[in-house]
């Protein structure tokens, strides 16, 4: 039986899915692949490596840090050493709340009609897609992390070139 998404009514972002699609959409526990849980396992030892090293490097940080810059990797805008520390706390966030979006596959948005036979196949993309996106975002703001420690500790004066084009795909 197909399970289709019922509009309520319009608005300017969207049409409004009716609370009963989500209710009746079948609720399927996914079993990690051994693929994901060695991700798993990556993600949260670059997150728990990138906590360390803010926490390490921390005594040696001037007072002031580079926190914005520009296209060719100058430091553009420079603020207080607590700044560091905001990278890794919104890794450390987003990180968790993807970890609780992962295990609620039945709110995900489908691009096509759940059913009871294709809702296991469509749960597993979308549970490895969560724990793949944890990965880049975790591993993205560790390599900005480093970076900025770097130029803040004088090892370099800007971004290199080859961080722009990594961070935009």
């Amino acid at each position: 039986a197909t399970i289709r998404k019922l509009a309520v009514n319009a608005t300017p972002f969207g049409e409004c899915i009716n609370k009963d699609v989500y209710e009746t959409r079948p609720r399927i526990k996914i079993p990690p692949t051994r693929l994901q849980q060695a991700i798993e396992v990556l993600t949260v030892s670059v997150l728990l490596a990138m906590l360390y090293y803010v926490w390490q490097a921390w005594p040696i940080i001037p007072e002031r840090i580079p926190q914005k810059f520009d296209l060719s990797g100058q430091p553009t805008r420079w603020g207080g050493r607590g700044g560091l520390w905001l990278l890794p706390c919104l890794a450390l966030g987003l990180y968790a709340l993807l970890s609780v979006l992962q295990r609620m596959p039945h709110l995900y948005n489908y691009p096509v009609d759940l059913s009871v036979e294709n809702a296991p196949r469509l749960y597993a993309i979308g549970v490895s897609l969560m724990i793949w996106m944890k990965l880049q975002v975790v591993a993205l703001f560790a390599l900005l992390s480093w970076r900025q420690i770097e130029v803040a500790l004088g090892g370099t004066s800007a971004f290199d070139a080859w961080i722009l084009p990594t961070l935009l795909t």
